[in-house]
């Protein structure tokens, strides 16, 4: 029995998927415990770099949501 190697734009996926949910949980922990360490409380949640990390995990967890 041979099994065939996968194409290579099979492992560049797999690879790229990867590094995207790396990323995706590496904001997501940095996102809470910003939120959990922050001196002025809730209101560091509307400071730019929090609303950045935000927009940039928030599509991640409503597609997740909604499939």
């Amino acid at each position: 029995m041979v099994i065939a190697p996968l194409p290579l734009q099979s492992n560049l996926t797999v690879f790229r998927d990867a590094i995207g949910l790396g990323a995706i949980v590496f904001y997501t922990i940095d996102y809470i415990l910003n939120l959990a360490t922050a001196p002025s409380g809730l209101w560091f949640a509307f400071k730019g770099f929090m609303i950045t990390d935000f927009l940039a995990t928030f599509p991640f967890y409503v597609e997740l949501i909604l499939d």
